[in-house]
């Protein structure tokens, strides 16, 4: 069990803020939805930034940079065009909330109990406020900060010594503040007048938002529990609530999602798996809750008006990542590394992009960008694509031939390891020909060097192989060029010839210079792709000689590239095989998946 809870602010066109958990700001629940279709898949990483900590708190993204905090300490300030650091603010502590915004000001909390006030274009301190000492919290898993919210020049802001403070947004001044008997970590949420505020005592408070006096509260199944007899915390609530139709849907760590009428203050339903949490803060769209779960490692979704199950999947750990929609699609991070795309109506996984680190961050939508923090310390910038993910992905790696003429065992692991489906010769003949006449969107992944010959002609151009590209396949390359190398039946070496791969490929190949490990620089195209910024590369070709280059070795020749032949593509992909690493298969994987 583990975890807590955080919201982010979301912009899109002006200043209109959306999240990581709960409502934005006092905003209508549809502040974390995007209805145009941009996220069907993911196109590219657009830029990347490291830090030195793990990222649990969300984006923030206005003007023209982006804003985010890290374990490290720092809250970043990063363009957002291409990820550049104009500023870092040093705290004493880890920054798990994620920072808000108003005329200039960035506000965000730290681990060191302080609330900063940030001059947003310099990065100085305007000034900060010390909260009260931790309330006692003997369960752990406390992830994640209350994350200020901003209306009128007025700060509300959740706290560790279980306040709820409003402060003056300029100064920092104490307007009113109202004590719970835990600590705060979920964020305030703005209805009209009141303030919704939710506590690790399993207490929803609704107060008055001006006076901070208490309006109504609503005790969860939790706040009677005596977690001692569980062996883990079952009171707390560090779920944002969502307002919607007049209902407040929230989770709780007693293993209930609750909807709670705000007019009658009673209960309309509950939902749950039985004693599992959940922390994510829900999603409402289009009739239905969107939330994520603890130790069943599910992601859900929740009839709004019956609180019965519509869907569930089962991702490969916690899902505490609170969801976003573009579209029909509701993306989501989890705890097995892995951002998500799930069909909103039937559950199905369109697509996943892989971090290096659990995803307890929450996904911010900008335009057609999602950011995502990680716990490998990185913020993602990914660009999204209005088109479909691939719909036919497959690699080819057989023992045909020479022993030198195998693929790496590496790569064959790694795919066979993301259930990627593997084809001998027949099977690789089918699927093209599948594809040549359906022209579905695919993908094959050649983790050999050589075309069987059932795919080939005399003439190449009128071989299965050449005609799959052009029908609008897509090859990933990743050995030498095409049937270059050749041994007899008794395995005897015959030579390096270019010819089929130059009749293939319209190319023209040159031996003299083609090999050798050497050290390559990726170009702005391979980054779109998902390249990394260093690996070693073996295999290139002449400049000039490809549509796309998308790393060049220490001669400036280019080693991974793109040929397009028709409504298809040939991507010659190939990193030193001797030296291959996690790195480099999970960057086969993006570059094979990359839609332009």
């Amino acid at each position: 069990m583990r975890f807590s809870t955080s919201i982010a602010l979301f912009v899109i066109v002006f200043m209109m803020f959306a999240g990581n958990r709960g409502s934005a700001q006092n905003a209508h629940p549809s502040g974390r939805i995007l209805k145009d279709a941009w996220f069907k898949s993911i196109a590219a990483v657009q830029w990347k930034v490291q830090t030195q900590g793990s990222i649990r708190g969300s984006a923030l993204a206005t003007g023209d940079r982006v804003y985010f905090g890290s374990a490290d300490g720092n809250l970043y300030a990063v363009t957002r065009k291409n990820g550049d650091v104009v500023w870092k603010f040093k705290t004493a502590g880890a920054i798990s909330s994620t920072p808000a915004f108003a005329k200039g000001t960035l506000y965000v909390t730290s681990r060191d109990l302080n609330i900063y006030a940030v001059d947003a274009a310099t990065g100085k301190e305007r000034w900060k406020f010390q909260t009260g000492s931790l309330l006692p919290h003997f369960w752990g898993w406390e992830y994640f900060q209350s994350t200020p919210v901003i209306e009128n020049d007025v700060l509300y802001v959740g706290a560790g010594d279980g306040m709820c403070y409003a402060l003056q947004a300029s100064d920092g001044k104490v307007l009113w503040k109202f004590k719970t008997n835990s600590r705060i970590r979920s964020t305030p949420v703005i209805q009209d007048k009141s303030l919704l505020v939710a506590s690790y005592d399993g207490v929803l408070y609704v107060l008055d938002k001006t006076k901070g006096t208490l309006q109504w509260r609503y005790e969860t199944e939790g706040a009677h529990l005596k977690s001692e007899d569980f062996g883990w915390d079952r009171n707390a609530i560090d779920a944002t609530p969502v307002v919607t139709n007049n209902k407040i849907v929230f989770g709780s760590r007693d293993g209930n999602l609750y909807a709670v009428d705000m007019t009658t203050k009673t209960l309309v339903w509950k939902f749950t798996y039985g004693p599992t949490w959940s922390i994510s803060s829900p999603l409402v769209h289009q009739g239905k809750v969107f939330v994520g779960w603890s130790d069943n490692k599910l992601f859900s979704a929740v009839d709004l008006q019956t609180g019965k199950e519509v869907w569930k999947y089962e991702a490969g750990d916690y899902v505490y990542s609170s969801p976003v929609v573009a579209g029909n699609t509701v993306i989501v991070g989890s705890g097995d590394n892995k951002l998500y795309g799930f069909d909103a109506t039937n559950g199905k996984v369109q697509w996943t992009f892989k971090t290096q680190g659990s995803i307890y961050s929450s996904p911010v939508l900008d335009s057609a960008t999602v950011y995502i923090g990680s716990d490998d310390g990185a913020m993602y910038a990914l660009q999204g694509s209005a088109h479909e993910p691939v719909q036919h992905l497959a690699f080819f790696a057989t023992d045909l031939g020479h022993d030198y003429l195998k693929g790496n065992p590496k790569i064959t692991a790694f795919l066979q390891a993301q259930k990627i489906q593997a084809l001998d010769s027949a099977g690789l003949r089918e699927f093209m020909s599948d594809r040549i006449k359906d022209k579905a969107s695919s993908v094959l992944i050649f983790n050999h060097s050589t075309v069987p010959r059932n795919l080939l002609t005399p003439n190449e151009k009128t071989g299965t192989f050449r005609r799959y590209i052009e029908a609008g396949g897509t090859v990933v390359w990743t050995s030498f060029a095409p049937n270059l190398v050749s041994f007899d039946d008794k395995g005897n070496f015959l030579g390096e010839k270019p010819d089929v791969a130059n009749a293939l490929l319209d190319m023209d190949f040159d031996l003299v210079h083609d090999g050798g490990e050497y050290s390559c620089a990726v170009t702005a195209a391979g980054k779109r792709y998902g390249l990394s910024d260093f690996f070693v590369g073996y295999f290139s070709v002449k400049p000039g000689a490809v549509n796309e280059t998308l790393a060049t070795n220490e001669y400036g020749r280019p080693v991974c590239w793109v040929k397009k032949l028709g409504a298809g593509r040939f991507i010659q992909w190939r990193t030193w095989s001797n030296e291959i690493g996690q790195r480099d298969l999970d960057m086969l994987l993006d570059v094979a998946q990359f839609r332009p």
